[in-house]
């Protein structure tokens, strides 16, 4: 394959950040680039390159946990360019997912404010406006789910404690 060696890889003993997927893992953002965690072995990290597999490469990186973040301990150099706007747009998502559960604006007003908070670039690569409504009502729909089975597990306990008193089994 063609591909260029690109040098930039991270420096090794550099603090880096993770980020969250739409999937909530975290993806390590290392100057551009972003890595999905393998394996943990003691109290090392073991992540590859999200594109390795369609580069063809060993785009590898080993990190250790640390308070402020991950330390890069190794790091393979890329045979694809950085990208940017990936990393921006996970992070909208993120936003995106955060807003929902905590806020209570309009779903169009939460999709609104991460848009707004972006650049043009990474606006193109967001998920379609109809999507992310949906993920926004999907979220405050499970979440509402959740109190309402909790309510309904606490009236059948309540009900259960009362018969078990008055002599009657259900």
């Amino acid at each position: 394959m063609a591909d260029t060696l690109h040098s930039t890889h991270g420096i090794v003993g550099n603090t880096y950040k993770t980020i969250t997927s739409q999937k909530n893992r975290q993806k390590l953002h290392v100057d551009g680039y972003l890595y999905n965690l393998k394996k943990t072995a003691k109290s090392k990290h073991y992540l590859c390159c999200r594109l390795k597999f369609l580069h063809k490469y060993k785009g590898r990186a080993i990190t250790v946990n640390e308070a402020d973040g991950e330390v890069l301990i190794k790091s393979v150099p890329h045979h694809h360019a950085s990208d940017v706007t990936e990393v921006e747009k996970y992070q909208a998502c993120h936003q995106l997912k955060e807003s929902a559960r905590l806020s209570r604006n309009t779903p169009a007003v939460a999709v609104d404010d991460v848009v707004a908070s972006i650049s043009l670039e990474t606006t193109v690569s967001l998920p379609s406006r109809r999507s992310m409504l949906q993920q926004v009502n999907r979220i405050r729909h499970k979440k509402m789910v959740t109190y309402s089975t909790v309510a309904t597990t606490l009236s059948t306990v309540d009900t259960a404690k009362y018969s078990l008193k008055e002599g009657t089994f259900i």
